[in-house]
Formats: structure tokens, C-alpha cells, sequence
């Protein structure tokens, strides 16, 4: 966000208090953020923004949608939030300073056992600003889910290029900093 230099907006958008259920919350999120999505791009051409899906705590898991916005709602987001079919729980918050990184590390790290599996959770615009190119080259290679040590040293030493003893080495005394 601190490349796009400009104001950002965090919105928070509830879902009606129609949807009872979050597997109902769920099958229509999807349609109604469209919906949303498309009226910004309508009046604005292009819409930046970053979307995280939050399962709420006190409504029998139903999520509910925060957004930091590149823009403006330009029209009262509590209208705008019910034209696109969320419900009137619609606030639109100036980001300030150190709040930016809160709001997206806050958003990106809940996660609910409630969440259907291969639900996007965290939705970026097309033309969100990207990460600069990092200063050097360190590859991350964390471990993968049920890669044992060997199989993890072995995969980083035909990455790396660097001996498997080494990188042993390394691992059983990173006080060293081999």
C-alpha cells in the first residue's frame, strides 16, 4: 500500500440478517462480492483493492467481508453495500499510518474451522501494487507438508547447489550460522 502512495479506505461489510447460517453466508458471498466489484468498476474503471473473508464470532459463524480499498466508496457504503445485496452493517474508515499493515495482517491471519475447503478467503484486484524485487538473492525453500528431514536437505541441495553435509551441518547448529 506504500507503494501506491495515495489515501486507502478499510471497509467492513456485513451480510444480512437473513443469512442464518454461514454454509448459506458462504454459497452467496461469492455472488454478492461480484456484484460489489462490478459497480465500483463501473464508476471507477479501474478498483484496487485487497478482500479478506472473516467468519464472525457472535453470528453462528456467517462471515463478513473487510476490505482495503484504493478508493473511496464515493456514495454512502451503507447504499452501496445493500445495492450489491451485503447488508446495512457498512463501515468506510480513512487508513492511517501504521493501521494499514494491522488491518492486512490482522485479516490475512484468522481463519475459521467453518470456512468451506478451497474457499478464497483473501482476494486481491488485478492491479493491487506488488511487492518491490528483493535486494539480494535467498531463496525460501520452507519444508513441505510430510517431507521429512532427508528428503527436505536432499531438495535443497539440488536447488542450492550446496552439499548435503553442509546444509546438515547448518541445520544441527544454526547457532553457528554456517
Amino acid at each position: 500500500m506504500a507503494l501506491h502512495g495515495g489515501a486507502a479506505y478499510h471497509w467492513t461489510l456485513t451480510l444480512p440478517g437473513k443469512i442464518k447460517t454461514g454454509a448459506f453466508a458462504f454459497m452467496v458471498l461469492a455472488n454478492l462480492w461480484d456484484n460489489l466489484r462490478k459497480a465500483m468498476q463501473r464508476e471507477n474503471g479501474v478498483w484496487d483493492y485487497a478482500a479478506f473473508v472473516e467468519i464472525h464470532p457472535r453470528r453462528v459463524a456467517v462471515a463478513h467481508v473487510h476490505i482495503v480499498s484504493l478508493k473511496a466508496s464515493g456514495t454512502r457504503l451503507k447504499d452501496r453495500a445493500a445495492d450489491a445485496g451485503f447488508g446495512y452493517m457498512a463501515t468506510e474508515d480513512l487508513i492511517e499510518g501504521w493501521r494499514a499493515a494491522y488491518y492486512v495482517s490482522k485479516y490475512t491471519s484468522k481463519q475459521g474451522r467453518e470456512m468451506p475447503k478451497g474457499f478464497r478467503r483473501v482476494r486481491l484486484s488485478q492491479h493491487w501494487p506488488k511487492f518491490p524485487s528483493a535486494l539480494y538473492e535467498i531463496p525460501l525453500l520452507p519444508m513441505r507438508n510430510r517431507e521429512g528431514l532427508g528428503a527436505y536437505i536432499e531438495r535443497i541441495a539440488n536447488e542450492t547447489h550446496l552439499a548435503e553435509c553442509d546444509l546438515f551441518a547448518r541445520w544441527e547448529h544454526r547457532e553457528l550460522d554456517l
